[in-house]
């Protein structure tokens, strides 16, 4: 018969563990994914499609669509180019006027404006996607490309 001690018993213990800490996210990198990720909405909506449909083209769910198009995922050079074929532009079209157009995304502390600051400014891009949607003349959509370029600078 074994013996056994009625006094009180330290509790085990888990082994400890070293946490990994996650590489801490380049603020240039997150700004060249949302300017990425506005290029590719833009196109979608300007050429009324779904993200579902553009998900099927790449070969994803809209989900992760969707995770591209608000610049959580980073778009692969694949994917991109897949895109790029699809809408009928150059790859360096998702990269055009990124000097100029990631520093403005930036706040006083080198962060993103949250959507709530810009909700009015999100309504109004979308009316005018959907405004540009309806111009079929070639010449007229460089016209007005051409003054909104001009116009933002």
């Amino acid at each position: 018969m074994r013996a056994y001690s009625t006094g009180a018993r330290p509790m085990p213990t888990a082994p400890e563990t070293r946490r990994r800490r996650s590489p801490r996210k380049d603020e240039t990198g997150r700004t060249v994914n949302e300017h990425v990720a506005r290029r590719i909405r833009l196109l979608r909506k300007v050429n009324g499609v779904t993200q579902t449909e553009l998900g099927a083209v790449l070969g994803i769910t809209f989900q992760q669509m969707a995770k591209y198009e608000r610049g959580i995922a980073k778009v692969a050079p694949d994917k991109l180019w897949k895109l790029g074929e699809y809408f009928g532009v150059e790859i360096g079209y998702f990269f055009e006027d990124l000097d100029q157009a990631a520093l403005p995304y930036l706040d006083a502390h080198g962060r993103a404006p949250s959507a709530a600051d810009s909700d009015g400014d999100r309504r109004l891009r979308q009316e005018l996607a959907r405004a540009l949607q309806d111009v079929t003349n070639k010449g007229m959509m460089r016209r007005l490309l051409e003054l909104i370029r001009v116009s933002a600078e």
